[in-house]
């Protein structure tokens, strides 16, 4: 038996991969460089900040004009986990292991490109796109949630972005589809 799961929303999900990798350009940005100018480095942080924020909006405002058609849904909580310890365990050894590069090298800054690319793939391939300090900085907290059984969904978890602390089991969530697996919480 094999289990086949579609997740689309490719560009958003890669913009969100890219968002969440922004701060260490950021930091890059600021250290400077002695190969690259800083105006390459500052145009090259604000596009990875700036870019992907622009999508994920976008597909928050298509997902709205789109209502109950299957992007607006009534979930209610059957199950939830925090799940803002990812962020911590993201954030850290991401900026740690490129904090000692003094980017003066080809081969440092081949090896910075390696940490990204390693980084983006694991957070593609494990789902990972919530896992973003923006999120954090906006006060939202990330929450896997297990919906309550019902005929139109499957009973995979999802995670749900959300301002609501007071998120228990039972509650009725009016929740924004952003992709198959991240949702924002539109009842607050």
């Amino acid at each position: 038996m094999s289990i086949k799961v579609r997740e689309g929303f490719v560009a958003v999900r890669l913009a969100l991969v890219v968002w969440s990798l922004s701060p260490v350009f950021l930091v890059w940005a600021i250290r400077g460089s002695s190969m690259i100018s800083q105006l390459w480095l500052w145009a090259g942080a604000s596009l990875a900040t700036i870019g992907p924020a622009l999508i994920y909006l976008g597909s928050i405002s298509l997902a709205k004009k789109s209502g109950t058609g299957g992007n607006l849904e009534q979930l209610t909580v059957k199950r939830l986990t925090d799940r803002r310890e990812h962020l911590l365990s993201y954030l850290f050894p991401l900026l740690l292991s490129v904090w000692s590069l003094d980017f003066k090298t080809h081969r440092e800054l081949i090896a910075f490109f390696v940490v990204i690319g390693f980084t983006g793939i694991a957070f593609w391939h494990l789902q990972l796109i919530y896992v973003n300090i923006w999120f954090a900085i906006a006060g939202y907290r990330s929450v896997q949630v297990e919906r309550a059984s019902d005929q139109a969904h499957t009973l995979r978890p999802i995670i749900l972005l959300t301002r609501n602390g007071r998120l228990c089991e039972n509650t009725q969530i009016n929740a924004l589809r952003i992709t198959n697996n991240l949702y924002l919480d539109q009842t607050e």
